[in-house]
């Protein structure tokens, strides 16, 4: 708890998933809704299946910095207990 409150524990990374699922959710819906008012197949599947793919790309890039930021820390954190072991 006390990493969260100093900022050293990340929020943004759970927000960024939780809207992520809730954008595959809204494809799902468009897509079925799209299938079932216009009878178009093709662009059903193109919004069922690409979009949340470009959506998972998207935030895969996202969640990245956040995941250079941790082994960066981590890094530092190893570097200072060596530091302290040879003092």
């Amino acid at each position: 708890m006390w990493d969260f409150l100093c900022f050293r524990r990340m929020l943004t990374p759970i927000i960024i998933q939780f809207i992520f699922w809730v954008f595959v959710g809204y494809c799902l819906f468009v897509g079925v809704y799209d299938y079932l008012r216009y009878y178009n197949i093709i662009q059903a599947l193109e919004i069922l299946i690409g979009a949340p793919i470009i959506a998972r790309i998207a935030t895969e890039v996202l969640m990245l910095f956040f995941s250079i930021n941790d082994n960066l820390t981590d890094i530092r954190h190893n570097t200072e207990q060596v530091k302290q072991k040879d003092s």
